[in-house]
């Protein structure tokens, strides 16, 4: 697989689904703009699950800070991603 880094943003919806746009790069190839989609449970103890949309399971996270961001782990065979999402901004600022 090689080195992998990325960045995007995510929006949740609070009715279980996500969407958003991820920019790469893998072992040196970058792609730009690729769209996220699927769905999100959160348990009751702030640990939860992604879900793609063919009903994968594809990471775990904890969500720490009041909601305000949230640590994960990649669940791809042949990975070892952690990431970290931090909010920026929430419904009043829209």
């Amino acid at each position: 697989m090689g080195p992998a880094a990325g960045v995007g943003r995510l929006t949740f919806d609070g009715n279980g689904n996500s969407s958003g746009l991820q920019n790469i790069s893998r072992n040196g190839t970058f792609i730009f703009d690729n769209p996220v989609l699927g769905t999100y449970e959160v348990a009751e103890d702030c640990t939860g699950r992604f879900i793609d949309t063919m009903g994968n399971e594809v990471s775990r996270i904890v969500i720490v800070d009041d909601g305000k961001e949230f640590y994960g782990l990649s669940l791809t065979a042949g990975t070892a991603i952690y990431g970290v999402w931090k909010k920026i901004h929430n419904d009043r600022d829209r």
